[in-house]
C-alpha cells in the first residue's frame, strides 16, 4: 500500500509493515495497484459476482506464486462478500453536497473544488473531493465539514486489491474515534472496490 495520512503540521506517510516488499513477484494483473481514483462508485455497495471471481482469481494467482501471503488471503477472503458500505449514507442532498464543497473550498482556498464521493456515518465524514493533490486525496472530518478549520486527516495515495484488512487497521490507529463501519466501508472502497473494473 502507498499511502500518505497527512494531519495538520504533521504528514505520516505509512504502508503497513511487510505490504512495501510483497509485491515483486506477482503477475502485473495480479497486482492490480491503482490510485484512489474516480472509477471508485460510490452506487453499489457490494461486488457483481463477476467482480467477485475474477478478484478471487488474481488472488489465487497471487497465493500460488508467492506474492500474497496466506494471511493476507484469508484475511482478503472475508473481504471479498462483504458490504461495509450498506449502513454508511452516501447520497448527500444538492444542498449539502454544495455546502460541503464550499467548506473544503474555503479550507484549501480554491474555488474549483469538486466533491466525487461523500460518506457519513456517526457525525463524522469521509470526502473525496478534489483538493489540488495530483492524487485525489480523502478528506476526514469528526464533525460537519463547514464546522471545521481543516480535516483531521487528508490520505492520498495507492492499494492494492489485498489491503482491505491493512487499511482497515491503519485508519482505526490514525482515526481511532471513527466509527467502525466508517473505517470498513473506506477501506473496502480503496481496495476491492476500487479494482472491481
Amino acid at each position: 500500500m502507498i499511502s500518505s495520512l497527512t494531519r495538520p503540521a504533521t504528514t505520516l506517510t505509512s504502508a503497513p509493515r511487510g505490504l512495501s516488499s510483497i509485491l515483486p513477484g506477482m503477475r502485473a494483473a495480479a497486482v492490480a495497484v491503482a490510485g484512489f481514483s474516480a472509477a471508485v462508485c460510490a452506487d453499489s455497495n457490494s461486488l457483481s459476482e463477476a467482480a467477485q471471481a475474477r478478484l478471487q482469481h488474481l488472488l489465487e494467482a497471487g497465493r500460488q506464486d508467492g506474492s500474497i501471503s496466506a494471511h493476507q488471503y484469508r484475511q482478503t477472503q472475508k473481504w471479498l462478500t462483504t458490504s461495509p458500505c450498506a449502513t454508511v449514507q452516501q447520497q448527500p442532498t444538492a444542498a449539502d453536497k454544495e455546502a460541503l464543497r464550499a467548506a473544503v473550498a474555503r479550507q484549501f482556498a480554491q474555488h474549483d473544488i469538486e466533491i466525487l464521493q461523500s460518506f457519513q456515518a456517526g457525525g463524522w465524514y469521509v470526502l473525496y473531493a478534489t483538493a489540488g493533490d495530483t492524487d485525489t486525496p480523502y478528506l476526514f472530518y469528526p464533525q460537519h465539514p463547514a464546522q471545521a478549520h481543516q480535516p483531521l486527516l487528508r490520505w492520498s495515495g495507492a492499494a492494492t486489491f489485498f489491503e482491505s484488512e491493512a487499511v482497515y487497521q491503519q485508519l482505526r490507529t490514525e482515526a481511532a474515534a471513527m466509527p467502525d463501519g466508517l473505517a470498513r466501508c473506506i477501506a473496502w472502497q480503496v481496495t476491492l472496490k476500487a479494482h472491481q473494473m
